[in-house]
């Protein structure tokens, strides 16, 4: 029986979050501790971490995965040893190694043979770079093979030699820019010389870089014209300019970089398909200055293309269809984002629910926006049904979520919810009149390519997958009851911007051991641009259509939140 229930619900003065990318499962499994690094080298993926186990069998802190997926053990690592920083190094590949408790330092592997280079360090080196043709090892050790060293030395294919004179603090990031080896850290000087937490090589001594930051630098990164520089900073030294975390540096002063304050462990990460996205413990940022993207997800250590796939690596957990840990892959999509077009700034996720993110935790119903000021925490519906006397029921996301359950899940009803339909469904629809009238506007014009989220509307159910034939509202110009974006069809929306989701109880029987209800919930979140005279300025709403895709007839049906 297929039954309909429309239920609105308005947010009055009660809202960031915008995505282009989620994290799905990949073939490779990653056990514990995380990724640090990734690399194809020599047609193989190089996946360095703390991992003692890969696909379930033991592979520790270094492994190669080659085109066939065999997985091959690199180095003599055993448990509780790590790997990081890999540099590609002619045909081979240098890195940073940690056998805690035995020895710590630089190694090179050739493809088939790994080895340190030089003697042991007494303390793992923080990062690894080259410099005209060098390796270059930096961090707070002060003896290589029992020799006494400055904390950044570079190898010149027979031993570590002293690169500049010692510093009197950590040095953690190092990086080529512009022909030139800068340095950032927890140091405060060198010989005598005022640094500020970084300097660049001149000569035989460390510079200071104009005026300095005053905190902690703790990545560096060469990017177009400019080095970038993340951190505990918030000023620069003299306190001349606001840089809450990050910084650029023109060559002649700082400016602000991203606007969004880091939390800890941040990192910054490059990828020609992406761009460049800081990441710290509790998300990511693309693109990151005054166009820039908060990313559903967190923790992300390295990027890297491997056999058409984008791959992630990094210390995050991503509820995907099944968990994504430490290696994923990075396709299109928004598994969250936020309306904004109101006096307020709400974010929606595909997990349903409101406001709060379940990934990262963080509160996102800001009103009024830009305020900082978060009225709700979180609003998730569950929905209780009566047939016959029997109550069924589907738990909203935050007992679900507490408890490893699954209630509502991305998608509609369908038999096979296997990787085409979770890579199809696991994401939210945003939309605005901009976008829309754009596509109706240009949709016959020579070259124009329409944007992702018209393409992928789910405007038609899978019917070989028993998905109903309609599911996303859209304008049916030549009524056959199918969506044709390439037409000119357009998807169909409330409000001035909104956001849709389909979600369903399929897999609700995992939690419960009882019959799943059989309902889809068809959700859209929707704001009014208008001005602050206007009442509509201060409600968020949310427009859902319960289906009855079940063969069961309710007496009643509630949601409730």
């Amino acid at each position: 029986m297929n039954m309909r229930r429309t239920l609105l619900l308005a947010f009055l003065l009660a809202a960031g979050w915008c995505s282009g990318q989620r994290l799905v499962p990949y073939e490779v499994v990653v056990d514990s501790w995380g990724v640090e690094d990734l690399l194809v080298h020599d047609g193989k993926l190089l996946i360095a971490g703390g991992f003692p186990l890969i696909n379930g069998v033991h592979g520790y802190a270094l492994v190669s995965l080659d085109t066939l997926g065999i997985i091959s053990q690199i180095g003599p690592f055993t448990a509780y040893e790590s790997v990081d920083h890999l540099v590609s190094y002619g045909d081979s590949v240098l890195m940073i190694y940690d056998r805690v408790g035995m020895d710590y330092g630089v190694a090179m592997w050739d493809g088939n043979t790994w080895e340190p280079v030089g003697g042991t360090f007494n303390t793992a080196p923080r990062a690894l770079t080259l410099f005209n043709g060098q390796p270059v090892a930096v961090g707070s050790f002060t003896q290589i093979g029992g020799v006494n060293v400055p904390n950044v030395v570079r190898w010149d294919g027979t031993s570590w030699m002293p690169l500049g004179p010692d510093l009197n603090g950590t040095v953690m990031a190092a990086e080529v820019h512009q022909g030139e080896l800068y340095i950032a850290g927890g140091f405060t000087s060198s010989n005598g010389i005022p640094l500020a937490h970084v300097a660049k090589l001149t000569g035989q001594s460390w510079a200071p870089v104009g005026q300095g930051l005053n905190d902690n630098v703790v990545d560096i990164r060469s990017h177009s014209s400019e080095l970038l520089l993340i951190g505990s900073f918030t000023h620069t030294s003299d306190s001349s300019v606001v840089l809450p975390n990050s910084a650029r540096w023109t060559g002649s002063q700082y400016l602000p970089l991203s606007a969004t304050p880091l939390a800890s462990w941040p990192k910054l990460v490059y990828s020609p398909e992406l761009g460049l996205m800081i990441s710290d413990e509790d998300k990511t940022i693309l693109n990151p200055g005054p166009d820039e993207q908060l990313l559903g997800m967190y923790h992300i250590k390295a990027v890297e293309s491997f056999e058409g796939h984008l791959l992630a690596g990094g210390l995050f957990e991503y509820p995907s269809f099944d968990l994504v840990r430490w290696l994923g892959e990075l396709i299109p999509g928004d598994e969250s984002t936020t309306l904004d077009a109101a006096g307020m700034r709400v974010g929606v996720n595909m997990w349903s629910g409101l406001g709060y993110h379940p990934v990262n935790g963080l509160n996102q119903f800001e009103v009024p926006k830009g305020s900082g000021n978060h009225v709700l925490r979180d609003h998730s519906l569950c929905a209780v049904g009566v047939s016959n006397g029997n109550v069924y029921a589907v738990p909203d996301l935050f007992f679900t979520q507490s408890r490893g359950y699954h209630g509502w899940d991305p998608g509609p009803w369908g038999a096979d919810t296997s990787e085409a339909y979770w890579r199809r469904y696991y994401q939210v629809w945003k939309m605005d009149n901009g976008l829309v009238w754009d596509h109706a506007a240009h949709w016959a014009d020579p070259g124009y390519v329409p944007d992702r989220r018209i393409t992928t509307w789910p405007g038609n159910g899978d019917q070989l997958n028993n998905e109903a034939p309609r599911l996303a509202p859209f304008a049916d110009n030549d009524l056959d009851g199918n969506y044709e974006p390439v037409s000119g069809e357009l998807p169909m929306f409330r409000g001035d911007a909104s956001i849709y989701t389909v979600r369903s109880d399929k897999r609700a029987p995992l939690w419960s051991g009882g019959p799943p209800m059989g309902l889809e919930l068809h959700t859209m979140d929707h704001q009014y641009g208008v001005p602050a005279s206007d009442l509509r300025h201060h409600v968020h709403f949310q427009h859902y259509w319960a289906i009855n895709r079940s063969q069961v007839t309710y007496d009643t049906l509630w949601l409730m939140s």
